[in-house]
């Protein structure tokens, strides 16, 4: 079932019950004939007539759903399985994207990595293991879709640029406004590549509403319909242009795992502070640029085939990372397995 997203009100407000199009819809549609319309001809689909016994969530987010898609309310009446959808590298991430309150609805929940799945174990133990709920690592649902993901096509090699949302200094902030310039002269200069500029869903809505994007930075977005070798990719499937690249520039971001799994270099752009063990040691398999000239001697480096840094990458892609394809198969074995434990546990009380 695909639903509408919220629209942010003013300074981000989502203290309201105003929705948009839904495009989540028609994506879907064109993989699964049998998507449900969430929201159609301004009513919300009742997902209690399907008496469904597990329902999936990936944001933790009450706050952008209607009232009746909220966790507390689906867990009347179905399990709450929770597959976060972004892969967190922050040690401080457990207690903003499995907050204890949302926590509470769900029945249980597949974590990301192995050392998120400890560390929930060891922070909600109580909680969970009190009311026979769960936590397990079963592999990244995310990079399943990796091994079906077509691939965009161009004669040019291509450099995928992965700007970040906000410029908050707190939160490893966006370099859209650092880079921008230097990033504009590299590929005038050097048409043989082409710059695919793929900025998070929220940037330049955010930076317009903030008064950061100014005439010159709306100059810069009209070069991508006036250049040939510069696209603005805004489609919805980001792993078509991230498996495409020839190099990959980018801001910190959830995706940043997900951009060292397509084997492809990368150069980043951010900060690792406050970063768990494992993500500090793929930090040591991207490339760093913090000023312009890091950034330009990276490309021409990568982009003439220098890439020494790849062996290491393809090592850790292949032991460390659960990238067979086959997370969704071990979820659905998983709920399987768990639902037939407590039909016998139940029928072994009645004996």
């Amino acid at each position: 079932m695909a639903i509408s997203e919220k629209i942010y009100g003013e300074n981000g407000d989502l203290n309201h019950e105003n929705y948009g199009k839904n495009e989540a819809y028609e994506y879907c549609k064109s993989f699964f004939d049998d998507t449900i319309n969430g929201y159609e001809n301004k009513k919300w689909f009742d997902l209690q007539v399907l008496n469904p016994d597990d329902v999936f969530v990936n944001r933790p987010y009450d706050i952008h759903m209607p009232p009746q898609y909220r966790s507390e309310v689906l867990s009347k009446y179905c399990k709450l399985c929770f597959i976060p959808y972004a892969y967190c590298e922050n040690i401080w991430t457990t207690k903003i994207s499995y907050y204890m309150y949302y926590l509470d609805s769900v029945f249980i929940v597949f974590t990301e990595n192995m050392a998120r799945c400890k560390d929930l174990n060891n922070v909600y133990k109580r909680c969970f293991h009190a009311n026979w709920k769960k936590i397990a690592y079963l592999g990244f649902t995310r990079f399943d879709l990796h091994k079906t993901a077509l691939v965009y096509k161009s004669d040019f090699k291509k450099v995928v640029w992965l700007p970040r949302w906000s410029t908050d200094k707190t939160i490893n902030p966006s370099t859209f406004f650092k880079f921008k310039d230097s990033i504009i002269k590299f590929f005038k200069t050097n048409i043989q590549y082409q710059l695919i500029c793929r900025p998070h869903p929220l940037m330049l809505r955010n930076y317009v509403s903030s008064g950061e994007m100014t005439k010159k930075e709306e100059e810069f977005i009209a070069l991508f319909d006036e250049i040939d070798n510069f696209l603005l990719d805004s489609s919805p499937d980001y792993l078509s242009c991230l498996k495409a690249a020839d190099v990959i520039v980018s801001d910190w971001s959830s995706l940043l795992v997900e951009e060292i799994a397509t084997g492809n270099p990368v150069i980043y752009c951010g900060s690792d502070k406050g970063w768990n063990l494992d993500a500090k040691y793929r930090s040591k398999l991207m490339y760093k640029a913090h000023i312009d000239i890091e950034l330009i001697n990276n490309l021409q480096t990568l982009l003439n085939g220098n890439d020494p840094l790849q062996g290491k990458r393809i090592e850790y892609i292949n032991s460390s990372l659960r990238h067979d394809g086959k997370t969704g198969e071990r979820i659905v074995s998983f709920l399987i397995d768990d639902y037939m434990g407590r039909v016998q546990k139940n029928s072994l009380k009645k004996v």
